[in-house]
């Protein structure tokens, strides 16, 4: 074969085989590429992930927090509206006039004495029944077949409306901060759901982790 057609050949073949090696190169870098692009976009979605998880959780805690807190400031709210409803009606009770208070002192303490107590009470408390009301329920507790040796006591009273009841065992409060403490702790539910109507803290619970989501 002459040296030039030789040298031809060679050139030709390792054309073709550099062509070969080349078009084998284009395959693999493809190949690591697309396997780079897979693995960088799993990769991208995990990181994604992760952070979307990590926003919900931030989120649900700082809404949490914020519902904790409006559930507090609720609290408070009503406890203050609570208590100065009651105050109110104490208020208005006391105002009443001396015959209807009157009768509401009498229906008590027949109710709750046993006959032979000390009386502890304050000064409008204290004038109406020695202005003939001990009088009047001793004299119908007798009638009912109980004692009737209800006696005013010189011990200053305390409180500021109704009477306290002291036995030699047996005590009862029935001052008007009492009975009204002992109606709030009844109806509670009742007051607070007359005041407010209805919240409902668990279903703004809810609704907040839905934004979250």
């Amino acid at each position: 074969m002459p040296l030039v057609n030789l040298l031809t050949k060679i050139e030709k073949d390792a054309l073709r085989e550099g062509e070969a090696i080349l078009a084998e190169a284009r395959r693999k870098a493809e190949g690591i590429i697309e396997d780079a692009k897979v693995r960088s976009r799993a990769a991208a979605e995990a990181l994604m992930r992760e952070y979307e998880e990590k926003a919900r959780m931030e989120c649900a805690a700082e809404m949490s927090s914020a519902l904790n807190d409006g559930k507090s400031a609720l609290l408070e709210t009503q406890e203050m509206v609570l208590r100065e409803t009651v105050e109110e009606a104490m208020r208005r009770f006391e105002a009443l006039p001396d015959d209807r208070y009157r009768e509401w002192l009498k229906v008590i303490m027949k109710k709750n004495a046993r006959g032979g107590e000390k009386v502890v009470a304050p000064f409008r408390e204290r004038a109406l029944l020695t202005g003939g009301l001990l009088e009047e329920i001793n004299r119908e507790l007798r009638e009912a077949g109980r004692e009737g040796r209800l006696e005013l006591s010189e011990e200053e009273a305390s409180f500021r409306s109704g009477v306290m009841l002291r036995g030699e065992r047996t005590f009862d409060n029935l001052s008007l901060e009492k009975i009204m403490e002992e109606i709030v702790r009844e109806k509670e539910a009742d007051l607070l759901a007359l005041l407010f109507g209805e919240i409902d803290l668990r279903g703004g619970a809810m609704r907040t982790r839905s934004r979250c989501q």
